[in-house]
C-alpha cells in the first residue's frame, strides 16, 4: 500500500519502492488521479491492472520489467470535500490477483 502526492510533473512515491519520484505522464497513479467520481456510491472509482507485464502502457515501467517486479496495481483517488482528486491511495503486489471484486473495491474505498 501507498500514498502517491501529485506534484508538477512529477509522482512522488512510498519508499516502498525504492523510488522517491518518477515521471508523472504515462504513470499508474496518473491514471488513477484523473479517474472521474464514483458511478455508484458504494463504490469507490478504482483504476486496476491486475496484469502489468501485459498491459502495453506499463510493461516497460521500470518497476514492472525491474526490480521490485511489480505486476498488479490497484488505486483510488483522494479526493476532497470539492472533489479535487489530490493524489492517490493504492496497493501493489508482485503477484498477480486476476480478479479485484466488487467487494474487494468497496473495502477498498
Amino acid at each position: 500500500m501507498g500514498l502517491t502526492e501529485v506534484s508538477p510533473g512529477h509522482i512522488l512515491f512510498s519508499r516502498m519502492l525504492n523510488r522517491q519520484k518518477c515521471n508523472r505522464h504515462g504513470n499508474l497513479c496518473e491514471n488513477t488521479v484523473q479517474l472521474g467520481p464514483a458511478r455508484d456510491a458504494d463504490v469507490p472509482p478504482c483504476f486496476v491492472v491486475p496484469d502489468l507485464r501485459r498491459d502495453p502502457q506499463f510493461s516497460n515501467a521500470p518497476y514492472v520489467a525491474g526490480a521490485p517486479n511489480l505486476k498488479f496495481y490497484c488505486g483510488t483517488p483522494i479526493t476532497t470535500a470539492n472533489n479535487f482528486n489530490i493524489g492517490s491511495f493504492w496497493v501493489i503486489d508482485s503477484r498477480l490477483l486476476p480478479e479485484f471484486t466488487l467487494d474487494q473495491k468497496r473495502f477498498f474505498g
